[in-house]
């Protein structure tokens, strides 16, 4: 949890109340800081039964923004998912996606829509590189994710994904090039 709200987006009345100068008033300091927590971006469910939906997977999704570097992004949020996804024993997966500003997204024409995903499985199988997905591949994983939960309920724990249905693989350096290639055309081709 950051100390100050970011984004101001939604309700910031339980935002503001759980920050270290609200909870101090109750606590020393050293103590409020010390109430940590998360929001969690996703929790994927089975859709089957209203009152009966069990976690399909844990995903943490981050904006890449303007920074160039994978390694720039806090890994404080999924590392608290590893943990409760290997508690639950449900997948954990780290998912970074690039806006594209210059396209809309049609059902929701006041967003952007998004250029790429990139995927790392973080737990069970922690992921060296990450697959590079286009929307419609991304879209194809979740819904290969769903199905693999049902494949697992029958068959015991064996995760099958599409990871052969992406563009490529890269590693944390690949993608910090590939990245910085792809601003420089924009702004090249932009002139």
């Amino acid at each position: 949890m950051p100390h100050e709200e970011r984004t101001g987006k939604r309700s910031l009345t339980y935002s503001e109340w759980h920050r270290v100068k609200s909870i101090r008033r109750f606590a020393p300091e050293v103590v409020a800081a010390r109430l940590t927590m998360i929001d969690i971006d996703g929790v994927f469910v089975e859709a089957k039964h209203p009152y009966d939906r069990k976690p399909v997977a844990l995903v943490e999704t981050v904006e890449t923004g303007k920074s160039l570097k994978p390694t720039d992004y806090y890994y404080k949020n999924v590392n608290i998912l590893y943990q409760l996804g290997k508690a639950a024993n449900v997948p954990v997966f780290l998912v970074l996606y690039k806006p594209d500003h210059a396209t809309r997204n049609p059902a929701a024409p006041d967003h952007p829509d998004i250029a790429e995903f990139y995927i790392k499985e973080w737990w069970p199988n922690r992921s060296k590189k990450w697959k590079v997905c286009n929307p419609k591949q991304y879209a194809n994983f979740l819904i290969c994710l769903r199905q693999s939960h049902i494949e697992i309920k029958r068959n015991g724990p064996q995760l099958r994904l599409p990871f052969d249905d992406y563009s490529q693989e890269l590693s944390d350096d690949d993608l910090e090039r590939y990245w910085y290639a792809s601003e420089f055309m924009k702004k090249e081709f932009a002139a």
